[in-house]
């Protein structure tokens, strides 16, 4: 029997509902499967963009925008496959967010757009908030971004949270411990990954905690389709609390590894891990906060896009690696 083909990269209650705070910045949610996408204006374009923290900048989608001048940037994916790209600066903006003369990629992602069935005019990666805070929350379908430090109650300040970890950043995307099996490991959270992913290497000795193992396929920004081991990884936890078995692929993450800053990581959390919780992160002081989603409507939300969820190709984040010359002027 042939292995599915499923979406990838390049995670529900009585909540306590947190008071809308003035000094934040409120982005509506539209979800495009496992993909976050969020309204924003680049130059005069406006359009939705994937919320993707695995991704080090601003990827803008080839199709819509047009470099003025050509500038050899090489883009790499989770395997670490290369591709050239051209770079543009433009003005971007989140709402009350701006960004001026902000470095972007050019990469066609005409294959999500179909695969998505909806307009996208780029991935926003982590690194743009590298001055802010940012909280994520499915149950109101909100984004909360807002200066960190600017004044004002911090969204990591909430009493409900259960787990409050530091952080680290590698190119943008927020690290950290997590424990599985019986050790712990360095994972990254990267917010357009529809899978988790973890290194092969690592297989083996989670093997006590896998269960529904099979092979499914991804693409990558080369758009080849490679075909990886997967399963349901059980017993993990970060801090205090405990996930739910997770939907999770075995693969080779050396590329990211040695291509992107930041510490080496033993794998990526996604969709998987957001379904389940709540999660604010502080890029600038590098502290992440998590609390559990109660809420039976979310869950019927999963349930929904899980029917989905063998029709659709995964995709694999293609961040570009920008050296600290190319990132945004205004810093």
């Amino acid at each position: 029997m042939n292995s599915p083909i499923v979406p990838l990269t390049f995670v529900f209650a009585l909540l306590i509902i947190l008071p809308l705070r003035s000094n934040a910045t409120v982005l509506p949610i539209r979800m495009a499967d496992k993909f976050i996408l969020i309204e924003g204006t680049a130059d005069d374009v406006t359009g939705y963009f994937v919320l993707d923290t695995g991704a080090s900048g601003l990827i803008l989608n080839a199709r819509y925008f047009r470099s003025k001048s050509y500038s050899g940037l090489t883009a790499f994916g989770v395997n670490g496959e290369p591709a050239k790209v051209e770079t543009l600066y433009v003005d971007f903006e989140l709402r009350e967010e701006k960004w001026k003369g902000q470095q972007a990629a050019l990469i066609p992602l005409d294959y999500l757009e179909v695969a998505k069935d909806v307009e996208i005019l780029g991935l926003v990666g982590g690194d743009l908030f590298w001055k802010y805070e940012m909280l994520i929350d499915f149950e109101k379908m909100e984004v909360h971004l807002q200066r960190a430090g600017k004044g004002g109650e911090s969204l990591l300040e909430s009493p409900d949270f259960d787990a409050v970890l530091p952080i680290s950043l590698k190119a943008g995307m927020p690290c950290m411990e997590v424990w599985m099996g019986n050790k712990t490991y360095i994972l990254g959270l990267d917010t357009a990954s529809e899978d988790n992913m973890i290194s092969r290497n690592r297989r083996d000795e989670l093997e006590p905690w896998l269960s529904d193992r099979g092979t499914k396929f991804f693409r990558g920004i080369s758009r080849e389709i490679s075909e990886v081991e997967s399963g349901y990884l059980s017993s993990v936890r970060i801090g205090d609390i405990f996930c739910s078995p997770m939907s999770t692929l075995f693969t080779d993450l050396s590329g990211i590894n040695w291509n992107f800053s930041g510490p080496n990581i033993d794998g990526i959390l996604g969709f998987e891990l957001l379904r389940q919780y709540r999660v604010a992160i502080n890029f600038k002081s590098k502290v992440i906060a998590l609390s559990p989603y109660r809420s039976s409507i979310l869950m019927d939300l999963v349930s929904k896009d899980a029917g989905r969820r063998d029709s659709i190709m995964h995709r694999q984040s293609g961040a570009p690696v920008l050296s600290p010359a190319q990132h945004d002027r205004n810093r």
